[in-house]
């Protein structure tokens, strides 16, 4: 072994070493991000549906190795028929490592062809749940408890939920389209009371597509039923604004 082969090897570990150390006290910034899809009658056209996979690619985008995706429905029965159809074994998005993935491999971009073909397998999934037929009831809340199972059992430093709906409940608890939705310190007394609320403490919350299914006629309701789910995230302990609140994506992170 020659000199100079010894002291590029020294000099390796040493950058190595030194990766390590900053990494342990970088801390891990992976996030956990769960996307429900609203299935109702009321979103079942072809626009519509396009347009949640077209925002989900912008997540997508966002996704990066060691992150963990899940993705579920909105519909009659979330809590009845729930498969996580996307989730962390079926969707694995690989964490870059600085050893096996550039400094010991012979091919260093097969870390991003790998995490390439993850990412194109999961829009195809996501497909196959958009093409599913419109339920009869929107169970909005009944969905959130999907969220909570999942943040739980996955806790990370970034907690990312992402709903895709007009948000208006249609359930056998309350219908958006006739109810007063002035009545939202009742509901949530209601909820609370009979253990309904989920706990969705530090996530931060998304909404996209909250004004596809609503006319001009009534955009009175667009605020009113976006000020209902203010309130609600709130009782929830979830980060939510306005500004994540709309009929797209403006921002994502």
């Amino acid at each position: 072994m020659t000199i100079r082969y010894r002291h590029l090897r020294c000099f390796l570990a040493a950058f190595v070493a030194l990766c390590f150390i900053s990494g342990c006290g970088a801390g891990n910034k992976n996030k956990v991000v769960f996307v429900l899809f609203d299935l109702s009658g009321t979103t079942k056209s072809e626009k519509i549906r396009e347009g949640y996979y077209d925002e989900f690619m912008k997540i997508l985008g966002q996704i990066e190795g060691g992150d963990i995706l899940f993705a579920d429905r909105i519909n009659d029965n979330p809590l009845g028929t729930s498969t996580y159809p996307v989730n962390a074994d079926n969707a694995k998005f690989p964490k870059y490592s600085l050893l096996t993935d550039y400094l010991f491999t012979a091919n260093p971009g097969d870390y991003d062809s790998n995490l390439a073909a993850v990412k194109k397998q999961t829009a195809a999934m996501v497909k196959d749940i958009l093409k599913e037929p419109g339920s009869s009831l929107t169970k909005i809340m009944d969905s959130l408890h999907l969220a909570e199972r999942v943040f739980h059992t996955y806790p990370a430093p970034q907690k990312w939920l992402v709903v895709m709906s007009d948000m208006v409940e249609e359930s056998e608890h309350y219908n958006f389209k006739t109810d007063q939705l002035d009545k939202v310190k009742q509901i949530i007394e209601k909820e609370t009371r009979e253990g309904r609320l989920p706990d969705l403490q530090g996530v931060k919350i998304f909404v996209t597509g909250a004004s596809k299914t609503i006319d001009q006629s009534s955009r009175n309701d667009y605020y009113k039923i976006m000020n209902f789910w203010m309130e609600y995230f709130a009782a929830c302990k979830a980060d939510s604004s306005k500004d994540r609140y709309g009929s797209t994506l403006t921002k994502f992170e």
